[in-house]
């Protein structure tokens, strides 16, 4: 840390706090009394109480920044990790945030970061014809077990994907076939029934 403070202040390198502010979700989680919570480190400008923002597949207004001790605070300049409030849905940890100038580009970018999750997720999933079907029941392979996750904290919801990919042997495959933050919905269980 004192090598990076001496290289920074030799080179004089400053962020800009002038420009629309960026940055990364470090965690996010779906609060019962306060909706939508993210936490975020602004890397690059200022983001203010107000301003437009997409976060991976999630937008919003900010509604509300709360700082590292508790206190409501009108901006924040970078370098600053904050509490951020008004987002529509919890946004996954690691994707970056950007203010927009308005509501409907915010709508935009979430929109199009959903699209290519959804698009990565479909092509990952395996196809299942009648054809390998009936070859897998033929050769008498492994076992599968379908798993919708749900957890209260995006971080929760990695490592439990993480841990239970590693716990697959070969007599029983584990397929994870949703992993979000929130409550177990109506929408989780018609997938269920269909898996």
């Amino acid at each position: 840390l004192e090598h990076l403070s001496y290289i920074a202040e030799l080179a004089n390198l400053k962020a800009d706090a002038g420009v629309p502010a960026s940055g990364a979700v470090i965690e996010s989680e779906l609060d019962s009394g306060r909706g939508v919570v993210a936490r975020l480190l602004v890397q690059r400008g200022t983001l203010r109480v107000g301003d437009a923002i997409a976060a991976g597949s999630a937008c919003g207004r900010v509604r509300a920044l709360i700082d590292e001790t508790g206190k409501h605070v009108d901006e924040v300049g970078p370098s600053t990790p904050i509490e951020v409030m008004g987002l529509d849905v919890v946004p996954v940890a690691g994707k970056k945030f950007y203010v927009t100038e308005d509501m409907a580009q915010a709508k935009i970018l979430a929109e199009e970061d959903g699209r290519l999750a959804r698009e990565r997720n479909l092509s990952r999933r395996p196809q299942i014809t009648l054809d390998n079907f009936m070859g897998q029941i033929d050769a008498d392979q492994s076992q599968e077990l379908c798993l919708i996750i749900r957890a209260d904290v995006q971080g929760s919801v990695e490592v439990l994907c993480k841990s239970l990919n590693e716990l697959s042997v070969s007599e029983v495959r584990i397929n994870i076939l949703q992993a979000m933050v929130g409550g177990i919905t109506e929408g989780d269980v018609v997938l269920a029934e269909a898996s």
